[in-house]
């Protein structure tokens, strides 16, 4: 097992830990059993504060976030406890990703498996699990092709933009959330007009909010490895467009990922 150092977990235990979590995730976690779903914690208006692999564990559940967003929305999500019997603890190990099932170790904590052949472990002994810069890049790597939007996209877009559905990462049927009422309507009532594409390019593609030459749209780019990115952009924009990265033109195209 080698370390992902992108990434953190939130344990949350206690009696009501999965009537808090029913109440406050976009999946509905009470029909996850053995599995997991790429669940969401929502702002009012609907946008993504944090995203992140949600699974059960014996004492309770364990929520895989990205590490930059882990403290932010462990004290946000602590604000909303009030009286409920629930703790919510930043874990104090480390995650790890694995290709090959976890053999049984007393420094293991816990794993699930993500299927395609990868497994998350929580460790508590960090000694306990290899580092490897190569790993983490290759991890990464799978996540992109895979279309896994695991860094959330700092609270810039709604559920549905990232494809949360795929995950089973968000549920409108199981009763309210934060942001449910916006995002319910987009689903019932409106049109998803930006949605989620892979792109490639000729040339490394960097984050941030870039200007379409060939329309007037915004393409927002969140997670890169070199010349393949995720991004969120209108549904309208062509298959094929530019956009300027300094005063150079860089050509994207869906990316072909056999």
């Amino acid at each position: 097992m080698n370390i992902l150092p992108h990434l953190s977990a939130i344990l949350i235990t206690g009696a009501d830990a999965t009537g808090f979590l029913q109440s406050q995730l976009s999946s509905n976690v009470e029909s996850l059993g053995d599995g997991v779903q790429l669940s969401s914690w929502c702002a009012a208006n609907g946008r993504v504060r944090g995203l992140g692999w949600l699974f059960r564990m014996e004492s309770g559940f364990a929520w895989v976030i990205a590490a930059v967003t882990a403290d932010t929305v462990l004290l946000g999500l602590t604000q909303y406890r009030l009286r409920a019997k629930v703790s919510l603890v930043k874990f104090s190990g480390v995650v790890c990703g694995s290709y090959a099932a976890p053999i049984e170790a007393a420094e293991k904590y816990f794993a699930i498996d993500l299927g395609e052949q990868r497994w998350l472990a929580l460790l508590d002994n960090p000694l306990a699990a290899a580092k490897s810069a190569e790993f983490s890049t290759h991890w990464l790597a799978h996540d992109l092709a895979a279309q896994i939007p695991w860094n959330g996209g700092g609270e810039r877009f709604l559920p549905q933009m990232l494809g949360l559905e795929r995950f089973d990462g968000l549920s409108l049927k199981k009763g309210c959330f934060p942001g449910q009422e916006v995002i319910a309507r987009l689903h019932y009532k409106g049109e998803l007009k930006r949605s989620l594409r892979l792109l490639s390019a000729d040339h490394a593609l960097l984050e941030g909010n870039f200007a379409c030459a060939d329309t007037t749209d915004e393409i927002s780019i969140f997670q890169t490895n070199g010349a393949l990115a995720l991004a969120v952009l209108a549904k309208t924009v062509p298959a094929e467009f530019s956009i300027l990265l300094g005063s150079s033109p860089v050509r994207c195209r869906p990316a072909n990922i056999g």
